[in-house]
């Protein structure tokens, strides 16, 4: 998952899901890809710094294993009383143990939340 900054006008853009496909740590996830064109908009849009979101690392990112990065995705609890409000809970699920680049005989931790925002 991304947390991006503010950008181009949207207020709050979020990259969802990164479990589909398993990175491993020498590949910086994150780095800009040297093909995507983004001088018309002043440049890659920026992730959120840890101190203006309360991340659990700069840049809202997830962590890494010892193999790959951390799986992640979004719950979302809903309120819809009289005041109604959205939680958007970001979780990650670190990689524990792998001897090789197997993803699926890996040993994973229990998820946590590395980032939370109220709507």
């Amino acid at each position: 998952t991304s947390i991006f900054d503010r950008y181009v006008n949207i207020t709050r853009g979020r990259c969802i899901g990164n479990s589909g496909i398993a990175f491993t740590t020498d590949v910086d996830q994150y780095a800009v890809n040297g093909e995507t064109v983004s001088a018309p908009f002043g440049g890659p849009p920026p992730l959120l710094p840890k101190e203006k979101g309360g991340c659990a690392r700069d840049g809202c990112r997830t962590g890494q294993g010892n193999t790959f990065w951390n799986l992640g995705f979004v719950t979302l609890d809903i309120d819809a009383g009289a005041q109604p409000k959205i939680l958007a809970k970001h979780w990650e699920v670190q990689q524990d143990q792998s001897y090789d680049l197997d993803a699926l005989g890996s040993v994973y931790l229990n998820a946590k939340v590395y980032f939370e925002e109220e709507y």
